[in-house]
This record gives structure tokens, sequence and C-alpha cells, in this order.
């Protein structure tokens, strides 16, 4: 018992190392969007994920569902890429954003995107069930901690 279960923690914790320094080696993108284009509606601070989905629904779809799990992490968003109507190109603005192909420049990725705070292209996918959920997993590494708040402690006068 006493070498079993350190070996089987040091196991288990060693092939989450490995996980994470593999996703990591995936996700070292060197490409920033800002080369590729100077009018698309990327800015700093925020992450990104660059979709690219055409007139298919149900990969719509899946991306509003896969947004709505991340409604409340800050500066994170979706930017579609597309030719949408009106009434497409106005809801949830506060997890989409939506930008016309002639504004959003010609780029040379695929149907999706992680685009980091900084506007390093980091990994792009297909739009496929395996690229979505791939792209699932390396969000938990892209996108920033939460910042913790400082604990403050209470000065008493002394009398």
């Amino acid at each position: 018992m006493l070498a079993i279960i350190p070996l089987g923690s040091w196991y288990y914790l060693k092939k989450g190392l490995d996980y994470r320094k593999n996703a990591l080696t995936l996700l070292s993108g060197t490409d920033s969007i800002y080369d590729y284009c100077g009018t698309i509606d990327v800015k700093r601070g925020e992450t990104i994920i660059l979709a690219d989905l055409g007139d298919d629904t149900e990969k719509r779809d899946f991306l509003k569902e896969l947004m709505s799990e991340f409604d409340d992490i800050p500066n994170f968003y979706s930017l579609v890429v597309g030719d949408f109507p009106k009434k497409i190109a106005t809801e949830n603005p506060e997890l989409f954003r939506y930008q016309n192909r002639s504004q959003a420049c010609n780029y040379a990725f695929k149907e999706l995107s992680i685009i980091d705070t900084s506007g390093i292209v980091r990994r792009t996918y297909p739009a496929t069930e395996e690229g979505f959920v791939e792209l699932v997993e390396h969000l938990s590494i892209v996108i920033p901690a939460p910042e913790e708040r400082d604990i403050k402690f209470k000065e008493y006068e002394e009398k």
C-alpha cells in the first residue's frame, strides 16, 4: 500500500504534465493576425475564436452553444467572419462579433482559429466534431486565469 498509492499518484500526475506539455507545443503559434490583416476586429487583451463557418447553421449553432458555456469569462469573444443578414449579425453582442469578409481581409486560416490576448494565432482547427473537441480542450490553456483578489488586512488603531 505504501508503494502503490505514491506510484499511482506519480503516474497520474506525470500523464497530466505530459498532456499539458504536448498541448503547449501544439499551441505555440508565431503568426500575428495583424500581419495578415490590419482591419480585422481583434483587439489586444482579448481572447478570440475566429470562425469562418459559411452558411452552415449546424456549426454556427454548435459555436453558440460553446460560447454560452464561456459567457462569464471577461474579454473572450467569437469573431464570426462571413456575409450575414442583419438579424444574425446583431444577436449576442456580448459573446459574438460579426465582420464581413470584405472588411476582414483574406486570411490563410482554417474554419476555426484561437487568437490569444497578444494577437497571436495559436492554432487552427477544422469545423468538425473533432476540431471543436480539440478547440475546447485547448481553450483551458489559452484563456488567461482570472486575477485573484488580494487579501486585505484590517488595521486596528490602538487606544
